[in-house]
């Protein structure tokens, strides 16, 4: 009987506040905050409302009020504050003058320097190319691979020589040039997703509970992966209708869409001869997916779409661009064209300006940041992880690395090489974020941590600017 007694007050749950008390025989939690999700006992959900009034009045009120203070001295030195910047652009009239005889004589020296430099460093180019093509001939030691990067090399050396040239710009408006700017200090929240999230309201809110791993079909069609991409949930956002598609073959993987085909690409690992085989699976008449019939002797690492290419990587680190139209190869890279020969290729996207590849270095991961000839712009260490999302931004100005279930380290890589992190972003705790055109579509965690609770588990869709 004891036993049953103990166990029936174990499983009752404790008032939290009556637990902090010593003096007092505790009552069981009936009433629920919907904030911080404890329980309290009628006596004691008062004190909890009126412990959050106080934490109101001498947090939140209290900093309004200073914020006030400071709003209102700010205006009265408003004057003053202008005259000492009145006086910075007096001074600035007086040294113009000196100023713009300065640059001109500095603008004729860098020109005779640029010139100069420019045809000395196209001659030692053009001299280690001939010594390198000298070298293999004379050793007879080349192979495909190397004829294909000394192309490489030529090509790019006759393209430089060919653009050669140095142009000057003289804005001779002096009404309209810009000698002066007056600008508004940047803020620390200006900074791609973070500003848009800060600065605008989401066009369309959707709470569409659906656990499977997010894809944007068209900006009014969502996608939704299950079982290994065994079923696909196709969601419209204006009526608000769910579809299932479902195959019957074997679990697959890499997956994702093609908007030309409108078809979700994606790989299947054959047993006997353990191999990796490409299908298309249409979204239109949800039909059986079918092979893709590609010539491809080499074991498939991994896919990515994007308008009518085809990216294939391989175990062996190859790169084939293959189109989508034809279904023909257009372009192979190999060794050392796409990494040396002690690294790897972990990830590959493009766009029509760049491709983005993640790069494993002796030292580290990296970002690299390549030209449509696969020739390396610069490249910037990063965190690399199995859930690592590498996506191109509305516009094509830059490239969002986002992980799965460790939002803390999400930040954008712009096309200059330039790291930006997103601060407010990874407070919201975003589930997956995904682009189509030019809207950014995030979908928040059961655990979104916003003020209003509103955001957990929705989708909302922001409009790139």
């Amino acid at each position: 009987m004891a036993t049953t007694a103990a166990n029936a007050s174990s499983s009752t749950s404790i008032c939290t506040i009556c637990q902090t008390l010593a003096d007092e025989k505790p009552k069981p939690g009936i009433l629920p905050c919907l904030g911080c999700q404890q329980l309290f006992c009628y006596q004691h959900i008062g004190q909890h409302r009126q412990n959050l009034a106080d934490q109101l009045d001498t947090v939140v009120i209290n900093e309004r009020n200073n914020l006030f203070e400071n709003i209102s001295k700010l205006e009265e030195n408003c004057d003053q504050y202008v005259e000492q910047q009145l006086k910075e652009i007096n001074d600035w009239e007086l040294k113009s003058f000196e100023i713009i005889k300065e640059t001109a004589e500095n603008a004729r020296l860098t020109l005779h320097a640029m010139a100069l430099n420019e045809c000395v460093g196209l001659r030692e180019r053009f001299t280690r190319l001939t010594t390198e093509l000298t070298n293999k001939q004379q050793t007879d030691n080349y192979f495909e691979q190397d004829i294909q990067v000394l192309k490489h090399k030529f090509q790019q050396l006759k393209h430089d020589i060919e653009s050669f040239g140095l142009k000057v710009h003289i804005n001779s408006d002096l009404k309209s040039i810009e000698l002066i700017s007056i600008k508004k200090k940047p803020s620390a929240s200006d900074s791609f997703i973070d500003h848009l999230l800060l600065t605008q309201t989401p066009i369309k809110y959707i709470n569409a509970r659906n656990s499977g791993k997010i894809y944007a079909v068209n900006e009014n069609l969502l996608a939704f992966e299950h079982r290994d991409a065994r079923d696909i949930d196709l969601y419209d956002t204006v009526d608000l209708s769910m579809k299932t598609m479902s195959r019957t073959d074997d679990g697959g993987f890499n997956l994702c869409y093609s908007t030309y085909l409108q078809s979700f690409l994606y790989l299947i690992q054959s047993r006997r001869p353990e191999w990796y085989h490409l299908y298309q699976w249409s979204i239109i008449g949800h039909g059986e997916p079918k092979k893709m019939e590609l010539n491809i002797s080499e074991k498939i690492y991994q896919i990515t779409c994007y308008e009518t290419n085809l990216l294939v990587l391989f175990y062996s680190f190859t790169i084939e661009k293959w189109k989508l139209n034809s279904l023909k190869l257009d372009t192979r890279w190999r060794k050392p064209m796409t990494c040396e020969q002690d690294e790897s290729i972990k990830m590959i996207r493009m766009n029509s300006l760049y491709y983005a590849l993640v790069v494993e270095k002796p030292d580290g991961c990296y970002f690299e940041l390549r030209n449509n000839s696969m020739l390396i712009i610069g490249s910037v260490k990063i965190i690399y992880d199995y859930y690592l999302e590498l996506i191109s931004l509305p516009n094509e100005i830059g490239w969002l690395l986002f992980y799965h279930y460790n939002t803390r380290n999400t930040y954008i890589i712009d096309n200059q090489l330039n790291k930006h992190e997103q601060k407010f972003m990874e407070a919201l705790q975003v589930k997956d974020i995904v682009t189509q055109g030019k809207y950014m579509i995030i979908r928040y965690d059961k655990q979104a941590n916003d003020i209003s609770k509103t955001k957990k588990d929705c989708i909302e869709y922001y409009q790139w600017h």
